[in-house]
């Protein structure tokens, strides 16, 4: 089953990450937020994928499952980097 996501998906799951941080104690937050990935099913669908798209074989709904994938990882990218960002940037407990 391909669930579509929205376009708009990147924005509001950054808007969310930042409120997260806000109420969540620092650590759990990053720990979280750098723990997110994608299942084996996923990743490996994910490479079928990419594969597919190499020998330009993908069709659109494929090529549409493929950009939700390349979203998805780029947000846990950023929310990833950002996780590591404010965990660095906080005071070290002495």
């Amino acid at each position: 089953m391909n669930v579509s996501a929205p376009a708009h998906m990147s924005l509001l799951l950054s808007r969310a990450a930042q409120l997260g941080q806000k109420t969540m104690p620092q650590p759990i937050a990053a720990w979280l937020f750098e723990e997110l990935r994608f299942s084996e099913a996923d990743e490996k669908r994910r490479n079928e994928l990419y594969e597919k798209a190499m020998s330009g074989t993908l069709s659109p709904a494929e090529n549409a499952e493929l950009d939700d994938f390349v979203e998805v990882a780029d947000t846990l990218d950023l929310l990833k980097a950002r996780a590591a960002a404010d965990r660095l940037a906080q005071p070290a407990s002495t």
